[in-house]
């Protein structure tokens, strides 16, 4: 008696196995840090580490959503067809052509997926609701592009957090000019126009001292500082702008 001979893998699932090499085909991208994170449970501050990978979300290029082609579309339908049918279900040529209609737009890596989850949750061949709902599930453009502008209110969120922070810090005079000199650029202005830092006509930002908080001493020496420094900024205005006669008789 001739006993049957075991068929490969890849006979028995074409959709998912790759019949050249009998390595299983994943489904759908491999899970990034990133990728994994989930933005509806995040707490209301944020660390440095989840902020970097919100940024790679927002900043991912999202890839341009291809068809299915023919040849796997066929291949992932085989692979479900595994599955036993009911009773009323007759298949043929027609019901291929109903799918392929329904399903066809969705890439190849949704069909794997489909044919993955698929075996696992079907107890009969999907109906073409069952199928849709299930790649539901499967990450497509529109919900990255989705997660991608959450990403960056999460990010501008925590840091309109920092940056009320950092102004209440400068108002205490918590900082010191190496920390002012690493603040974000646009935060150091908003913090001159709130009077807590001089701009200096240079670019450089230096803390500005509250007088009122002084006694009359203290006060007064403050105030010759800041004489000395206009000083200082009327010299740097007149070499700017000598500086700039120079490059428009050049020119």
């Amino acid at each position: 008696m001739t006993e049957p001979t075991a068929k490969p893998m890849g006979a028995l699932l074409p959709g998912i196995v790759d019949s050249q090499t009998g390595v299983t085909v994943s489904p759908a991208p491999l899970m990034t840090a990133s990728a994994s994170l989930d933005l509806t449970t995040l707490p209301a501050r944020i660390d440095d580490e989840t902020m970097a990978l919100l940024r790679e979300i927002s900043t991912a290029v999202l890839p341009m959503p291809v068809s299915c082609d023919d040849e796997h579309f066929s291949r992932c339908m085989k692979s479900l067809d595994i599955l036993p049918r009911r009773a009323d279900d007759t298949g043929g040529p027609l019901r291929l052509k109903l799918y392929k209609r329904k399903l066809g737009g969705f890439e190849n890596g949704a069909l794997s997926y489909l044919v993955d989850k698929g075996l696992e949750r079907f107890q009969f061949f999907p109906s073409i609701k069952e199928c849709l709902d299930l790649l539901r599930a499967f990450p497509n453009r529109d919900r990255d592009m989705g997660r991608r502008g959450h990403a960056k209110h999460l990010i501008e969120r925590e840091q309109q957090h920092r940056l009320h922070d950092t102004i209440l810090a400068l108002q205490g005079r918590e900082f010191s000019q190496t920390e002012i000199d690493a603040l974000p650029a646009a935060w150091k202005r908003i913090a001159a126009e709130k009077m807590l830092l001089w701009a200096w006509p240079d670019g450089r930002f230096t803390v500005r001292r509250n007088i009122d908080a002084m006694d009359a001493d203290e006060a007064e020496a403050e105030r010759d500082r800041v004489r000395t420094m206009m000083d200082e900024w009327a010299d740097i205005r007149a070499a700017q702008a000598a500086s700039d006669d120079q490059r428009e008789k050049a020119a």
